[in-house]
């Protein structure tokens, strides 16, 4: 009886081990997308990429994609900070997702 029960337990445990070895994008996979807001730090930390590619299959800019860090003043734009992070989702298959609308002056 006491060697079943450990058989149980030890099965228990290792579903609970592997459940917990999966992202949250793959544990919700056929259920919706789960996402994260990022900055271009978080997509150039080594850390950081290794979450954000175990977690989500779903992101968006925080600010790098906003008007004020693209066009610093009228006429001049810069997106490096944006590249950086649409280059990240890209290159992992994560979906990008725009979170602002570009207002003209």
């Amino acid at each position: 009886m006491k060697a079943r029960r450990m058989s149980i337990l030890t099965v228990l445990l290792t579903v609970c081990a592997a459940t917990m070895a999966q992202g949250l994008k793959d544990a919700y996979k056929d259920y919706f997308l789960i996402g994260v807001a990022v900055n271009q730090r978080n997509v150039t930390n080594a850390k950081q990429q290794a979450l954000i590619r175990r977690e989500f299959n779903s992101m968006t800019a925080e600010n790098d994609m906003k008007p004020e860090p693209t066009e610093p003043r009228q006429g001049q734009f810069n997106w490096e900070g944006a590249d950086r992070i649409a280059n990240f989702a890209r290159q992992n298959g994560i979906k990008l997702r725009g979170n602002c609308c570009r207002l003209f002056r």
